[in-house]
């Protein structure tokens, strides 16, 4: 907010060379906006502030550090404007790397909301507060943070279902941390629940909760309801035109690698396929994850006899792995020995055999015994 003009303002010349401020409706005229003080004035007092929120947007963490620390030591802010500059000075500090000034400056956010009873603000506090000890991994402590959220939050009249489908996601991180599987479930099957009701159920932020869901029930083992979750959240995909998307194609990733595990090579051939359509035309997607589908392929269409297909992946395979002497480049030849040999192509076979031995260490030599 603009300073209201002093008393003897029609006095008073503006600095910026607008000529005398004879009455509120001149100034208005002669600055050029509705406010009682020139706008260059305003701009120049809320300098710090405003290049400190610009650099944050921008991810700019190094610039937005040095304009928020000095917005708050420049002048008397109203409590509410110092809890966002402190919420937004602990951001840019965590993305830095450095966790101790951002505990202590979020910590010091949340004192002073609660210090004023505001309750949006204690909540962004805690947010913040939570993302630090989360890369502390204080999963104690992170846990703590996040329930205090769910707890504030659902007592409200109407409860913001974005903040409670977030802390949830929280709660589910904290407990895979712990190695406690069914717990981090359920909770981010209430995440998933927040997020439709949230952000609506054909929004892609709820796809994005539906994947991970999908995600974690595989990783358990529960392929039905993993393949439910992940259908569900690639048809929000679809349907948004975004199957392009990185995280479309993880979950894509993530439905083949079920299907397999589930006994259905068939569907995961197609969903594979589809996959490798689309990482074809992505811009700065996963070349590890493409090359772990495109091997994943490969050994499908093994198993269900389509050996010039998977040939002609690995050939693919191997010359993307070039520069790649791991595990990856190790398997794509070990596949494509099988196929030739499979085919009775010797030559081919011994060619891949020796490219095979020139990446793979020598055995170590035993010593002698005296």
């Amino acid at each position: 907010m603009c300073d209201p003009a002093p008393p003897r303002a029609a006095s008073r010349r503006c600095n910026e060379g607008h000529g005398d401020y004879s009455s509120v409706q001149a100034r208005h005229a002669l600055c050029g906006v509705g406010h009682t003080a020139c706008p260059e004035w305003h701009r120049k007092r809320h300098l710090n502030s405003n290049e400190g929120h610009r650099h944050l947007k921008s991810r700019n963490w190094k610039d937005a550090e040095g304009h928020l620390a000095a917005a708050l030591v420049e002048r008397k802010h109203s409590a509410k404007n110092q809890i966002e500059l402190l919420i937004g000075l602990a951001t840019a500090q965590r993305e830095q790397g450095n966790m101790t000034a951002a505990e202590q400056t979020i910590r010091t956010a949340l004192d002073l909301s609660q210090s004023i009873n505001d309750h949006e603000h204690q909540m962004q506090a805690l947010e913040g507060l939570s993302e630090v000890q989360l890369a502390q991994q204080n999963y104690s402590g992170a846990r703590e943070s996040v329930e205090r959220i769910v707890s504030a939050e659902g007592a409200q009249r109407a409860p913001n279902n974005v903040r409670m489908a977030a802390a949830s996601r929280k709660i589910a991180t904290v407990l895979v941390n712990q190695s406690q599987n069914q717990g981090a479930l359920e909770a981010l099957d209430r995440a998933a629940k927040f997020a439709e009701q949230g952000f609506g159920p054909g929004h892609v932020e709820t796809a994005g909760y539906l994947a991970e869901l999908g995600a974690l029930h595989k990783s358990q083992g529960n392929h039905e309801q993993a393949q439910i979750c992940l259908r569900r959240g690639l048809a929000i995909y679809a349907t948004a035109q975004q199957l392009d998307s990185h995280v479309a194609t993880r979950s894509l990733f993530e439905l083949a690698n079920s299907l397999i595990a589930s006994g259905d090579p068939d569907a995961a051939c197609r969903e594979f396929e589809r996959m490798l359509t689309i990482k074809e035309r992505q811009i700065g997607g996963n070349p590890a994850e493409t090359a772990e589908a495109q091997l994943n392929l490969a050994s499908l269409y093994l198993h269900v006899g389509r050996d010039a297909a998977a040939r002609e992946l690995l050939l693919i395979a191997v010359r993307n792995l070039e520069r790649d002497s791991g595990g990856r480049l190790v398997r794509a030849l070990e596949l494509l020995i099988e196929v030739e040999e499979s085919a009775g192509r010797g030559t081919e076979a011994r060619k891949w055999q020796e490219k095979l031995a020139a990446i793979q260490p020598a055995p170590a030599a035993s010593g002698s015994v005296l």
